[in-house]
């Protein structure tokens, strides 16, 4: 196809071609979908939203399939956790996702935060833990009453609650060590034998 090798260049700019995104949201070409999203420079808030509500019907769409799905829409999900983001135009774009789906990304966002914390780099092509705590602290602030009030809800933020408290005493019991470290490895820190300026030895012939 000749537009996959213009996607991977990044000569495309989605002010540009506006009409292109709306085009492969319609055919739902998972394999552009997600170059679009890796090498486009410009992607905006409501692009973002948009492509995440049809992520987020797919994977559902996936999951109802007993047959299974050979693509995995969990690829372009990450891509957009890994995109530059707006926190502040991200809130407003969020604010307008359904409550339903909100729901589906938290649960998406917590498993991938279980992950993230279990390695000390993220895969090429996944989000680091940085950037899923980020997209996860947005959602909360975006629908927080929402989810307080949808009892479907409750078990995902209940077992949110039980990671964030394992991982802050974890976080706390490191910090302990940090003085101890700290001084280990200071440069000069190690006792070192004093030696006098000069020294004057007596031989006898």
């Amino acid at each position: 196809e000749p537009l996959r090798p213009l996607l991977q260049s990044g000569a495309l700019r989605s002010t540009s071609s506006p009409q292109l995104l709306p085009a492969l949201c319609a055919t739902e070409s998972l394999e552009l979908l997600v170059l679009y999203v890796r090498h486009m420079a410009d992607l905006s808030e409501e692009q973002l939203l948009l492509l995440l509500r049809l992520a987020l019907r797919a994977r559902k769409r996936e999951a109802a399939d007993s047959r299974g799905a050979p693509a995995s829409w969990d690829e372009l999900l990450e891509q957009l956790l890994c995109a530059p983001r707006n926190d502040v135009f991200l809130l407003q774009a969020l604010g307008s996702l359904s409550l339903s789906d909100g729901v589906l990304l938290l649960e998406r966002l917590i498993e991938l935060l279980v992950l993230a914390a279990q390695r000390w780099h993220a895969p090429v092509g996944s989000p680091s833990l940085q950037q899923v705590v980020g997209w996860m602290n947005v959602l909360l602030d975006a629908h927080a009453a929402q989810l307080l009030l949808h009892p479907p809800a409750h078990k995902q933020l209940d077992r949110l609650g039980s990671i964030a408290r394992r991982h802050v005493q974890l976080c706390s019991a490191i910090k302990s060590l940090k003085g101890y470290l700290g001084q280990a490895t200071m440069r000069g820190s190690q006792p070192v034998r004093h030696l006098p300026d000069y020294s004057i030895e007596l031989l006898e012939l």
